[in-house]
């Protein structure tokens, strides 16, 4: 019977495999400008990550830093792509890198002039966190520096 299960789990793992890198590829060659092209590539960063698939992850992470910094992506969406590559880097068990994301999110938030959006991206930062299992405790000095700003 286990032979079974571990069998049905090994095919169900290669065919993710499979409809992931379809996914990856069009992410990848799609047109699309780096405000939509970026969360898109965090997220299946992550979904790569998950697979232990090393090389890959690694690629898209790479490719998430560059675009999250592209002039295109606004100072209120940077927060949240921050976010979700702290998320890929928890997936990969990359702690350091993680936080470090985190903490780039936080400080983008930090630069917004406006509460509202500011009050938005500091949520969605820590809800990521959140997500993920990661304590908001570990940037605890970036949260209260945040609060002091509204």
């Amino acid at each position: 019977m286990i032979d079974i299960a571990e069998v049905s789990i090994k095919h169900n793992l290669q065919s993710a495999a499979t409809n992931l890198e379809t996914a990856t590829a069009a992410i990848i060659d799609s047109k699309f400008p780096p405000h939509i092209r970026g969360p898109l590539v965090a997220r299946v960063t992550r979904l790569w990550a998950l697979l232990n698939s090393t090389d890959r992850f690694k690629a898209l992470a790479a490719m998430s830093e560059e675009l999250v910094l592209s002039d295109m992506i606004s100072i209120t969406e940077r927060p949240a792509m921050y976010a979700l590559l702290g998320e890929a880097y928890l997936a990969a068990g990359d702690l350091d890198s993680a936080l470090d994301a985190y903490r780039k999110g936080l400080a983008e938030t930090a630069r917004q002039v406006n509460p509202r959006p500011r009050a938005i991206s500091a949520i969605d930062v820590c809800l990521s966190m959140a997500r993920s299992g990661f304590g908001t405790d570990k940037v605890k000095p970036e949260l209260t520096a945040l609060l002091g700003t509204f």
